[in-house]
């Protein structure tokens, strides 16, 4: 459709856009430690886990200030078909406009919240300073969520995964000036605002280009349109972040800043797995939106069976491969003694990452099916059972707890949704 493809590359092939999304996901993964290795051997570890700490509050309040915006976004353009350019253009300009305006008010929301946030966390004493230096790029990353989004729906497959990693360009160059500049560990949150907004700059440049904002009129249809979606998959949105991030969320308010400090080295290595997770998502997200529409159930069922077999091979000889070089990684990376402990919560994870990996794989399926509030249903039962989980055993068992606990969730949340598809929209995965 010549909406859906304004310049003359077009969207990307799902081969090809899996292996520029991998190739980015290889430079985010080495940002990520380059990242986290750098403010924990700098600053120490009671830095290196006030500065997760806030960052774990960032995603979750983002997820309002975005309003699942996103998603509504990814699944109006992977259904587009048949739409000419001006249509296409109000759904762009419609959930930007829409996003603008909550993200701003939760942005001036979260701001003045920050002494509450602070007393969530009374072992982590430098949260507050964090937090008011976090919260101004709650605007500009909710912006860039939708951004990501339509270009995800749109399928420009490589320009998404050159911006994913352009991100983590800012945060490290962002670093970089704090570290010069000698500022205090809580200025470290500081990046957050200042890569975010830098991103926005670029990804604004570069929607505006392949989708020009002709003919806006009846933009507010759109935007109305968006806003009851983003209603619907708001609560799937909100749990899909903050379930990455209980673990250390709860390890900062049960335990203390050493304690999520340490724990983010092994956490560093299964988000690196989770982001790859979130690749192949990524990829083929659009594509099983037309299938689901389309109701080629045959073909979702025999590509889900092959691409799970391949995602479990893969994720399993990372998993091994992990644990049994984490000594090495941690010796080399984080000498300091006390991140040693990191090996028992690694373990757990990535015991479980195999099947919890091709599970996630689709995780997305009831709203791309367009079914928002299964997809919120979903999501809020996965997060109870890892708040239960992690609530339980990290009081039980420390940070060894907490890698139990993220563990399992991935693969019960997992199952429930895969359970959710077949059962209320007759889409079967796997089985």
């Amino acid at each position: 459709m010549e909406a859906r493809t304004p310049t003359k590359a077009g969207p990307t092939s799902l081969s090809t856009g899996v292996a520029w999304n991998m190739a980015a996901l290889a430079f985010l993964a080495i940002a990520g430690v380059v990242l986290n290795l750098a403010i924990g051997r700098i600053y120490g570890p009671e830095a290196l886990g006030t500065f997760n700490v806030a960052f774990a509050v960032f995603i979750f309040i983002s997820q309002f200030a975005a309003f699942g915006l996103q998603l509504s976004a990814l699944h109006a353009l992977s259904t587009a078909d048949g739409l000419d350019e001006a249509s296409v253009g109000r759904l762009v300009y419609g959930a930007l406009a829409l996003c603008g305006g909550g993200a701003a008010a939760v942005t001036a929301v979260g701001l003045l919240a920050t002494p509450a946030l602070a007393s969530l966390f009374p072992n982590v004493p430098e949260f507050g300073a964090a937090w008011l230096l976090a919260a101004p790029g709650l605007l500009p990353f909710a912006l860039n969520k939708v951004l990501l989004g339509i270009i995800n729906g749109l399928q420009y497959m490589r320009a998404f995964a050159v911006f994913q990693a352009l991100r983590f360009v800012f945060l490290i160059l962002s670093l970089v000036g704090i570290v010069i500049a000698e500022a205090p560990s809580a200025y470290l949150a500081a990046i957050l605002t200042i890569s975010e907004t830098s991103l926005l700059f670029c990804l604004g440049i570069y929607v505006h280009r392949i989708v020009p904002p002709r003919n806006l009129a009846g933009l507010a249809g759109d935007a109305r349109r968006h806003a009851a979606f983003g209603l619907r998959v708001l609560p799937a949105a909100l749990v899909a972040e903050l379930n990455t991030r209980v673990d250390v969320l709860l390890l900062g308010a049960l335990l203390n800043d050493r304690s999520a400090g340490i724990y983010t080295v092994a956490a560093l290595i299964n988000d690196a797995a989770l982001q790859a997770v979130t690749v192949v998502r990524n990829n083929i997200s659009p594509i099983l939106a037309r299938d689901v529409r389309d109701r080629n159930l045959g073909h979702v069922l025999n590509f889900s069976r092959r691409l799970g077999a391949i995602v479990i091979c893969v994720f399993g000889l990372g998993a091994v491969c992990a644990v049994l070089l984490f000594p090495v990684f941690q010796n080399l990376a984080f000498p300091d003694a006390e991140f040693e402990a990191a090996a028992e919560p690694l373990f757990w994870l990535m015991l479980c990452l195999p099947v919890s990996a091709a599970l996630l794989s689709y995780s997305l399926v009831l709203s791309q099916a367009g079914h928002p509030s299964l997809q919120s249903l979903a999501m809020g039962t996965m997060l109870a059972v890892n708040f239960g989980l992690n609530a339980f055993l990290i009081p039980a068992f420390g940070i060894a707890g907490a890698g139990m606990a993220t563990g399992l969730t991935g693969i019960v949340g997992g199952l429930f949704i895969i359970a959710l598809a077949r059962w209320c929209i007759g889409v079967r995965i796997f089985l």
